[in-house]
């Protein structure tokens, strides 16, 4: 009985210096600071910064009948100029950057200068400042196709649950329960 009520004096004695922290006034301060770091948050976003990104690339309108030899790249680093909130909402990927390349605009190049197209595709959001890598080659090949026969080494199955509809040399399709 005495150890609990010790242990019940102890608490008391911890609890009351704590509940002075803990007042009226302590409140409306811990709000006004609050307050104070989120408007000086807004302000120091809002201001211009220099930072890194990472553009998702995509190609579109390659020529049919050749097929690249080599991998072209599918994203692109690039050191940018923004507003603060930009940069953070990329960063925190809330806000992705993407670009796409028609290939018919530069289809008398053998490359293409990532800082030029990216930057009148981003102009509203980010200004160019370096991309990495600087330049995306276009190595094509011709394409080539044969058509080879296909030869069948089965017998059509006869089971009632699976039932052959059509077949030729090129494909077949079965229909099963």
């Amino acid at each position: 009985m005495a150890d609990t009520k010790s242990t019940n004096q102890t608490s008391r004695s911890l609890v009351k210096p704590l509940k002075g922290l803990f007042t009226k006034n302590t409140a409306i301060l811990s709000f006004c600071i609050f307050i104070a770091f989120v408007l000086w948050l807004l302000n120091a976003l809002s201001k211009e910064y220099e930072g890194d990104i990472t553009v998702s690339v995509e190609y579109y309108n390659l020529p049919d009948d050749k097929v690249l030899v080599q991998d072209i790249q599918d994203k692109v680093q690039l050191r940018v100029r923004a507003v603060g909130f930009h940069l953070l909402w990329s960063e925190l990927s809330l806000l992705s950057a993407e670009a796409r390349i028609n290939y018919t605009n530069h289809a008398d190049k053998k490359y293409i200068l990532v800082e030029e197209v990216l930057a009148n595709q981003l102009a509203t959001t980010y200004t160019v400042l370096d991309a990495r890598p600087d330049t995306i080659n276009f190595t094509f090949g011709e394409r080539l196709s044969r058509k080879v026969p296909v030869i069948l080494l089965i017998s059509p199955l006869s089971c009632r649950a699976q039932q052959l509809r059509a077949v030729s040399p090129w494909s077949s399709s079965r229909r099963g329960k």
